[in-house]
């Protein structure tokens, strides 16, 4: 390739800006540049949008569970035996453990009220503790119902004030106070 034939191609090249290809290729190029940065744009919105979703959905999960909770709280019958009690404390005990974990995962309550929540289940647990009968001469009737009913009222009700904080706070989220 000669030098004439060089010289020749960049005149030719620097002439294509004159011809409607080019313009139709440079018109395409920047319109798909604006078409996937709002792509972008948009995707992130969603994923902000799913993110918000499934936090709501643990919200509202954990609010259900806690009113379960407070249902059986609250539906012991007095003639309850030990044995049922304990599976009672058992359950109350392992679905704390798992829900306080999301709890501070959403940073739902501040940790005074992390703390209420596991001096409530340790307190259930003590309280279950000391009316566990010696067998010897078995269960007197309303002995364990008598001997908790205390602490199941206290647990309850501050499960109730949990819930009332976590509603409180995502109602504020919602509209945007903060």
């Amino acid at each position: 390739m000669g030098s004439d034939e060089i010289a020749m191609q960049a005149l030719t090249l620097s002439d294509n800006w004159k011809s409607l290809q080019f313009w139709i290729c440079v018109a395409l190029g920047v319109g798909s540049i604006i078409f996937s940065a709002k792509a972008f744009i948009e995707a992130r919105g969603a994923k902000k949008a799913a993110t918000k979703a499934r936090t709501s959905l643990s919200i509202r999960n954990i609010e259900n569970e806690l009113g379960v909770e407070i249902s059986i709280l609250n539906g012991i019958p007095k003639s309850i035996t030990y044995t049922e009690m304990r599976k009672i404390c058992l359950d109350l005990t392992s679905k704390m453990a798992r829900i306080k974990e999301i709890i501070i995962r959403l940073e739902l309550i501040d940790e005074s009220d992390v703390q209420r929540i596991e001096d409530v289940i340790n307190n259930l647990n003590m309280a279950l503790s000391q009316v566990k009968p010696d067998f010897e001469g078995g269960e007197t009737k309303f002995y364990i119902f008598n001997g908790m009913s205390a602490v199941i009222t206290d647990t309850s009700q501050i499960l109730s004030t949990i819930i009332g904080k976590i509603q409180a706070k995502n109602l504020l989220e919602d509209t945007g106070d903060k």
